[in-house]
């Protein structure tokens, strides 16, 4: 299948190109881009991207998945849809310590029906601490349910999650031992950890150290969407 998308604005960061240009595609890989229209008649579809934009996918990094319709078991894709419609193809969900479905088997189902985007996940810590019988979130977990949250999370990982998220904000219980502990679990291969940090405004600074110190002290990647509005106020 050889496609032709003709008169776009071609953006191609990559390679600094911001230009009117006609893209072509082969067997659903980009196979170049120029201004030379004499083998149009060749492509099976032509689509005139006048006035449009031609970029590479965009990446989300944060969002929440869509939820698991009950009546079919398939992924509602509400969500994604309108991810594509904004040009979005990959997508990361699971934030903020939340998932919406038991992460492993919703990579499963994602696999079984397919989704409008990519999708990758982060298990969530606070589905983790709630799986793992920790209803109170106000308070600490005892030795035996961290020791749950810890498996429950390895088990995630090990089924195809990208790594570790952490609600501290909606979770005033969560210290540092626990925090730690759970994070931990993704030593082995170095996974991700992210969080919605401990407060925001004029206590953002300390939030924010909050969270780097539990990277620093693993070796792990760190991020946070809260981080914008600290590096805005920082500046």
């Amino acid at each position: 299948m050889r496609i032709l998308i003709k008169n776009g604005t071609v953006i191609d960061p990559a390679n600094h190109v911001y230009s009117r240009q006609n893209l072509w595609i082969e067997d659903g890989k980009i196979a170049g881009y120029g201004d030379d229209l004499t083998m149009e008649a060749s492509f099976d579809r032509v689509i005139d991207a006048s006035g449009l934009v031609a970029v590479p996918g965009f990446i989300d990094i944060h969002m929440h998945e869509d939820p698991i319709d009950a009546g079919t078991g398939r992924p509602d894709t509400c969500i994604s849809r309108c991810m594509l419609r904004m040009g979005v193809t990959t997508v990361l969900g699971g934030n903020c310590g939340i998932n919406v479905y038991d992460p492993a088997e919703y990579l499963d189902r994602t696999d079984r029906y397919g989704m409008p985007v990519n999708i990758a996940l982060m298990a969530g810590q606070t589905w983790a601490r709630e799986k793992a019988g920790a209803a109170d979130k106000y308070g600490p977990v005892s030795a035996a349910q961290l020791e749950e949250e810890k498996r429950i999370l390895r088990g995630a990982l090990d089924a195809g999650c990208f790594g570790v998220s952490f609600g501290i904000r909606y979770v005033p219980g969560l210290d540092r031992n626990e925090l730690l502990e759970t994070a931990g679990v993704c030593g082995r291969e170095k996974h991700l950890i992210s969080a919605h940090v401990r407060d925001d405004a004029a206590q953002i600074f300390g939030a924010v150290e909050e969270f780097l110190d539990i990277g620093r002290t693993l070796g792990l990647r760190t991020r946070s969407p809260t981080w914008g509005a600290w590096a805005a106020t920082a500046r």
